[in-house]
């Protein structure tokens, strides 16, 4: 599956000599989510009507005929494409800070992998199916939300910081309220709300992105900026690995990794906006980011009520 996608992905801009770009990557990632979102509803089904082994026989099954429809199909390039090389944006505080909030994007959505089935089963007694569509709620909710917020966001670069603030701290508050919700409706509006949480950090984080990226470009989203995707994408993927390690270090129906991605979430905010902060206090373009920044930015909120 990872090796499938990652081509596809590789080789979606390169199609037709990079002509209609745009197209090609929303298409793709319109796909990808679109299963993403289907498949674990179709999987507690099935889980619930066939078991184990069919359920697990028939995605073998599918993803081999993938393959090789992919491989018959895909228009690859005929040159080895060139490697991306972006050694002096990692080096930028604002960058860093950027990539990190999409990086415990990820790892909240995917600590819920581990925990959330077995809370759902603990605590209400809730079937393969009932657990599937949690977690097609949580995709869908985030993937409409997300051009919603983005819309909302265009233009109102002033306001980006409060939406940081409050994106991060719903994500905390919600995740301690799904798990100690008292009834299976309740778990389920907590989990549509974290979704919105999501959504509007990993809106927020990603045009922080592109402004970072390219300060001198007036547009916030930047389609074309190879850099600015793969960053995005590899900073989220980074997170979705560390979630389930945080969510399978403790056994049985626990808060604890509910409660520690809760405090991660607190966490960032601070230091988001201390590496911003330095980032935009500094002469350079690329600087690694300096403690001392930080009583000069505590300074300001204090004397000003705002981080920017």
């Amino acid at each position: 599956m990872g090796a499938t996608g990652l081509i596809c992905d590789m080789y979606a801009g390169a199609m037709d000599d990079g002509k209609d770009f745009e197209n090609a990557f929303a298409n793709l990632v319109t796909a990808n989510m679109f299963g993403a979102a289907l498949g674990p509803v179709l999987g507690g089904i099935l889980f619930t009507l066939k078991g184990f082994q069919f359920t697990f026989l028939l995605l073998c099954l599918l993803l081999c005929g993938v393959g090789f429809f992919a491989s018959l199909s895909l228009d690859t390039p005929d040159l080895v494409q060139p490697p991306d090389r972006f050694p002096l944006p990692l080096s930028d505080s604002w960058v860093q800070g950027s990539i990190g909030g999409l990086m415990v994007c990820g790892w909240a959505i995917s600590m819920l992998e581990p925990t959330l089935p077995v809370h759902l089963h603990a605590a209400f007694g809730a079937r393969e199916a009932v657990i599937g569509l949690a977690f097609t709620e949580l995709i869908l909710s985030q993937q409409v939300f997300m051009p919603i917020i983005f819309f909302l966001m265009d233009g109102q670069a002033a306001d980006r910081q409060t939406y940081m603030l409050a994106s991060f701290i719903m994500l905390a508050a919600f995740l301690l309220l799904m798990f100690i919700a008292k009834s299976l409706l309740m778990a389920f509006t907590m989990l549509f709300f974290f979704a919105f949480a999501v959504a509007l950090a990993m809106a927020t984080c990603n045009t922080e992105l592109a402004d970072a990226l390219g300060r001198d470009e007036k547009e916030v989203r930047n389609t074309r900026d190879l850099t600015s995707y793969y960053m995005k994408d590899a900073g989220y993927r980074v997170g979705t690995c560390f979630g389930p390690l945080v969510g399978a270090a403790f056994e049985g129906n626990s808060m604890r990794p509910f409660f520690i991605t809760a405090i991660g979430c607190v966490v960032f905010l601070p230091l988001f906006f201390f590496a911003r902060e330095r980032q935009l206090m500094s002469g350079s373009q690329y600087t690694l980011f300096n403690f001392s920044v930080i009583p000069k930015t505590l300074s300001r909120y204090l004397a000003t009520g705002y981080w920017y």
